[in-house]
Formats: structure tokens, C-alpha cells, sequence
């Protein structure tokens, strides 16, 4: 499989060409300073020039830092760079840009750390920010689910489970083309391995699109499917994972966990 690690190109044009913008936005500032001969024209000509520069710098070095969080975190597998990243975001993102940052990022960060029992204390404690919409709900209902299943609550993951499965069928009734969040195979996958039903986990796995994961997120179907394909004795499906799993890299908590059962 092909495993991404660079920003994409769009992503890099989009940049220069604001850039570019900006610069251009410049020069035409000075130009129009320079040749107004009303000295209070030229001083509020120049400070709305700074201000309107500064605001727009400022708004793409975060979308910058944003996009360098993500690519640390879902490519990189880098857990802590990206949290540095996000620090950095956080303290220059003055005009909440990304407020509901938190919501989403934690909880991966939990997961790519290993911290379950600290994502089931963050979504008790921001609760009722998660009912704000459809995909607010299955970040709760996947997180809440996959770290009870990490730290071997079986009542709770088998709970959440189901309203995953209600939250799936919402999608389906809507017909909305969308690409989901999360893989529902891999979820099943998870279940029927939760339910030590190692013939249906490994059909679900099989099901998987790896070809639209992310690193991240193939780093962790790798680490749920492996033990499951060795069960099985699926020899010929064990190479391919095994030739896969030995392209990803990266310094987090699953990618060691990983490592550590090849």
C-alpha cells in the first residue's frame, strides 16, 4: 500500500498563492502611501495596510500550524510533535479559529498515547459538547467505545457499540455520500474481536479500505487485525500485513505496540 507523508500539492499552492496575495497587497499599500500627499491619508492608509497584513499572517500561520499538527499526528505518527504543534495553535489562534479543536484532537492524541482512562475522563467532563452534531456524536460514541474496549470494559464498549451502529444506520437514512470518520468495518472488526469471534472480526477486517486510511489509522487496523489473522492461520494475509506494517514508522504508542507483535 502507498503510505502518504507529505502535504499534498494543492495544500502547498493554496500557501504560495496567499502568499503571493499578500505580497502583491503590500506593494500596492506602499504604492498608494507613497504617492498621498495628505499626510493623515498616508497614516490611516498604512495602518489599515498593517492591520489587514498582520490579521491575514497571523490567520495563515495557524491554518499552517494546523495543517503541520495534522500531518505530525495522522502521518507522521509523531504524537508529541503534534502536540507541540497544537500548543503553538492554541496560543496564537486569538480568534478561535479552531475552538472545537479539543474535541477531535485529544481524543486521538489519547489514543495514539495510549491514555484511554484519560479520553472516558474527557468526554464525562465535555459531555454535552459532543450533541452538537452528527459527527460530534460519532467521535463520542467510537471513542467512548474503542477505549472501553482497550482497557477490557466489555459492558460499555458493547454499549457504545450499538449506538454506533444506530448512529450508522442515521447515516444510511440520510443517503448522504460521504466519506465517514471511521472505517464501519473496522469498527465491527473490533467488535467481533471484543466478542472473541475471531471468524467474523477477521471478515469485517477484510472488508477494510485500507487505501482510504490515513497512517494513523492504519497503523491502528494493523495493530487490531494482526492478532486476529495469526489466529485464523491466514498465512497469505499475514504476509501482506506483515509487508505493510514493516513501511509505517513513527514514535507512537501504537506504532510500538505494533512493532512489538510482529
Amino acid at each position: 500500500m502507498k503510505f502518504f507523508k507529505l502535504q499534498s500539492f494543492s495544500d502547498k499552492t493554496k500557501t504560495i498563492l496567499t502568499y503571493i496575495i499578500f505580497i502583491i497587497f503590500a506593494i500596492y499599500s506602499i504604492n498608494i502611501i507613497v504617492n498621498t500627499k495628505d499626510v493623515t491619508a498616508k497614516i490611516i492608509f498604512a495602518v489599515i495596510a498593517i492591520v489587514f497584513l498582520a490579521i491575514a499572517c497571523l490567520g495563515e500561520y495557524v491554518k499552517t500550524l494546523h495543517r503541520k499538527m495534522i500531518l505530525s499526528l495522522a502521518y507522521d505518527l509523531q504524537p508529541e510533535k503534534a502536540n507541540a504543534y497544537k500548543q503553538k495553535l492554541v496560543r496564537f489562534d486569538i480568534f478561535k479559529q479552531y475552538k472545537d479543536l479539543d474535541l477531535t484532537y485529544d481524543t486521538l492524541y489519547n489514543i495514539d498515547t495510549g491514555n484511554f482512562q484519560a479520553n472516558l475522563d474527557y468526554l464525562e467532563t465535555h459531555k454535552d459538547s459532543y450533541h452538537t452534531s452528527f459527527d460530534a456524536k460519532l467521535v463520542y460514541e467510537f471513542t467512548a467505545f474503542y477505549s472501553n474496549y482497550r482497557l477490557a470494559n466489555k459492558t460499555q464498549a458493547k454499549q457504545h457499540y450499538k449506538k454506533l451502529k444506530q448512529l450508522q444506520q442515521m447515516k444510511t437514512k440520510k443517503k448522504q455520500v460521504v466519506k465517514p470518520m471511521y472505517s464501519w468495518d473496522f469498527i465491527d472488526g473490533v467488535y467481533y474481536r471484543l466478542m472473541n469471534d475471531m471468524k467474523k472480526s477477521n471478515s469485517s477486517f477484510k472488508q477494510v479500505q485500507l487505501s482510504q486510511m490515513n497512517n494513523r489509522e492504519a497503523a491502528l487496523y494493523f495493530l487490531e487485525y494482526l492478532p486476529v489473522a495469526k489466529e485464523i492461520g491466514n498465512q497469505k494475509k499475514l504476509q501482506v500485513l506483515l509487508e505493510d506494517i514493516n513501511q509505517i514508522a513513527g514514535t507512537s504508542t501504537t506504532v510500538k505496540q505494533l512493532k512489538s507483535i510482529v
